[in-house]
């Protein structure tokens, strides 16, 4: 009989990206401040698969999860702080894509949050769900759980990018926006 044994990579790299999506028509954005990505950090147990416990048959997923640092920065430093330049996140988007020669990818998680950084101040999202127990149960990683193997590449592990997106607005209205990448990978190892 051939055991499965879960395991987990820890991200590979972090790359972040800065950006506000309001454009003068010049190409700048007209915003004071600016919505930054400072570290995208994944949580203890991220990657790992769903499991099936072979006595009762009960599946067992858990959601991954990262810390997420961001701050809300001048563009000038001279600007002078006000309550108008607050940054109010309110939702966040994930999207995967695969890094391993493969196509099939968890489908996208949305979500509404809601979170102020102040002017010139940093917020720490603790446990940022960036994929949920449910999409574990879904194709491709399902199938990898349960095949030992990925269909597309039959390999023991998929490995992804993944792109978080924060959108949100400036208390005086403006809308802000920025992401950031990360990646792991998802696997069985056979003994």
């Amino acid at each position: 009989m051939i055991k499965k044994k879960l395991f987990f990579v820890l991200p590979l790299f972090v790359l972040l990206y800065t950006a506000c999506d309001t454009f003068n028509g010049t190409g700048e954005t007209r915003s004071g401040v600016y919505l930054t990505i400072d570290s995208i950090i994944l949580n203890e147990g991220a990657g790992s698969l769903a499991s099936i416990n072979e006595d009762t048959g009960n599946i067992t997923a858990e959601s991954d999860s990262a810390e997420v640092v961001m701050s809300n920065r001048p563009k000038n430093a001279s600007t002078l702080a006000s309550d108008w330049l607050d940054i109010v996140l309110t939702e966040y988007q994930v999207t995967f894509y695969r890094t391993d020669g493969g196509s099939t990818v968890p489908n996208s998680l949305r979500r509404k949050i809601t979170y102020t950084i102040n002017f010139n101040d940093d917020i720490n999202i603790n446990s940022l769900t960036f994929l949920s127990a449910e999409q574990k149960l879904e194709s491709p990683l399902w199938d990898l759980a349960v095949n030992g193997y990925d269909r597309e590449t039959e390999m023991p592990v998929i490995e992804v990018s993944v792109m978080i997106e924060f959108f949100g607005h400036l208390v005086s209205g403006e809308t802000i926006y920025a992401k950031g990448w990360t990646s792991l990978a998802y696997g069985v190892t056979v003994q």
